[in-house]
């Protein structure tokens, strides 16, 4: 070793900082670690390559030499991004308690692409690069974040950093988005649990929501996230027939008596939104509508309604099948007699399935 060949090797990998240490070691960066300090003595033992003429450090002591042309090129990087992994910082490491798995196979010269290769075929997700050419794995983001010392170029790519002495690299794979479903409703008549269909793709002649016992004829619904207070939560239709009102809500009065199940337009409070049956009618100007009224059950699926009048509150509301349309009653005494009060389930739609629904209806 020699101060020149040093120099060179970290230069020719675009490091301006060389050290020189124990007589025959050779370190290069970018910049000296927080733990670095000047030291008064220590470097006093002669390079092995020039004993007579040159110091090349001593027993933890570096003789650093900084290069001042204009030969050196860009500085090394944080890679933005690689397939669906991510940068998540600099993080401190230790030779003596690893805070990663090593992962010795993965293939040299180290490129942050190739240790994330590695660790995905490994079936971790989260990967991190040390040291130039050193490849560790894990699921969980190590605990102790670096300020500094991530500032070695990685051996197989000068323009990305990997890391740097007891400092990683470190790249997570982004959790999978939730599933967003589209389902089916199922109607069963509450008395006896008798399903009797499916909400369907087309409206009554009132332009109201009904039924229909073959799967094929049922609407899909894309369920939304609870906006309110209560996790009520929006069903919104995929494909309406009237576009400007895509939402499965209610409409009708004000009162305490009932309201209609309509497609509507999206509200949380009763607005005078309007609903297909009521556009182009004198009763629009008293007809309320809702859209954010819903609650599930989360084991069985089962939907549960409201109405949310003026005050606020949450009125449950109870679904029955006129024969026509779809009535929600505030108390199953008014009509109960006269019509089958039924339940509402949200059923997942397979995707092969919904193709095939939308397929029918073109």
């Amino acid at each position: 070793m020699t101060v020149e060949k040093c120099t060179a090797k970290c230069l020719s990998l675009g490091y301006s900082l060389s050290g020189l240490e124990y007589a025959n070691e050779c370190y290069c960066s970018n910049a000296i670690g927080a733990s670095g300090s000047p030291a008064t003595d220590g470097c006093t033992m002669p390079c092995e390559g020039a004993a007579g003429t040159e110091i090349c450090g001593g027993s933890d002591r570096l003789t650093v030499y900084e290069y001042g042309g204009s030969d050196l090129g860009a500085a090394p990087t944080v890679l933005d991004s690689y397939n669906d992994w991510s940068p998540q910082g600099c993080y401190v490491d230790s030779v003596l308690a690893r805070v990663l798995t090593p992962m010795p196979d993965a293939v040299a010269p180290m490129k942050v692409e190739t240790c994330v290769d590695a660790c995905l075929a490994a079936g971790f997700t989260v990967a991190g690069v040390e040291y130039a050419s050193e490849c560790y794995c894990g699921n969980a983001i190590p605990p102790v974040a670096a300020t500094d010392g991530c500032i070695m170029k990685c051996d197989g790519d000068a323009a990305h950093l990997c890391g740097g002495p007891d400092r990683l690299n470190v790249y997570q794979k982004q959790a999978t988005p939730p599933a967003d479903p589209d389902y089916r409703i199922r109607v069963v008549r509450t008395s006896d649990g008798t399903q009797l269909g499916y909400l369907a793709q087309q409206l009554s002649a009132f332009k109201m929501y009904t039924y229909n016992a073959d799967v094929s004829a049922a609407a899909t619904f894309k369920v939304q996230v609870p906006t309110t207070p209560g996790g009520r939560f929006d069903i919104v239709q995929n494909n309406p027939v009237y576009p400007d009102y895509p939402y499965f809500g209610a409409s009708g009065p004000e009162g305490p008596d009932y309201q209609n199940a309509s497609p509507v337009k999206q509200s949380s409070t009763p607005q005078t939104l309007g609903s297909p049956y009521t556009q182009g009618t004198p009763v629009v100007a008293t007809t309320r509508t809702l859209s954010t009224a819903w609650t599930k059950d989360s084991t069985t699926q089962k939907l549960n309604q409201f109405w949310i009048p003026s005050d606020g509150t949450a009125v449950t509301t109870y679904p029955f099948w006129t024969g026509l349309y779809f009535l929600n009653l505030h108390n199953i005494g008014d009509f109960g007699v006269i019509y089958n009060q039924v339940d509402y389930y949200l059923e997942e739609v397979a995707p092969t399935q919904a193709i095939e629904v939308l397929r029918k209806e073109e």
